[in-house]
């Protein structure tokens, strides 16, 4: 009877131990998933920066996801920071053309749409792609 508790010590141990290290898992697999989705749109927006010789700038409205056991736990609205866009076009030199890139919902498209730069000649091109076709 003595072997009993010690068994039973043992595998409430292992299991313990288990819970630790999926849960360590799980944590460590969502913050190389977000790294890497990162590191994919970086080098999209620096492949199209050398193949049309201009300046991108993003302004992405996004739903995030935190996922744990692979269920939805808490979701959170992440918009790339508008005074880091508005830095971007400062600090790019004037005779570089720009081409942002807005990924919002609807209504951001459009108040974007009635402000060209200061400063900057050229014709400012947006394609909407927020609102169904047809509408």
């Amino acid at each position: 009877m003595s072997d009993g508790p010690s068994r039973l010590s043992t595998v409430a141990n292992v299991v313990r131990l288990l819970f630790w290290v999926l849960l360590i898992f799980m944590l460590l697999s969502q913050w190389v998933g977000t790294a890497s989705l990162e590191k994919k749109r970086s080098a999209v927006i620096e492949e199209i920066q050398k193949t049309r010789g201009n300046r991108v700038i993003t302004l992405i409205h996004r739903e995030e996801t935190v996922n744990l056991l692979g269920m939805a736990v808490s979701k959170y609205i992440d918009i790339d920071d508008a005074e880091a866009v508005l830095r971007a076009i400062r600090l790019t030199p004037a005779k570089k053309p720009i081409d942002l890139i807005i990924h919002t919902p609807g209504g951001l498209v459009l108040a974007a749409s009635d402000h060209p730069y200061p400063g900057r000649a050229g014709a400012c091109c947006l394609a909407d792609c927020s609102r169904p076709s047809g509408s």
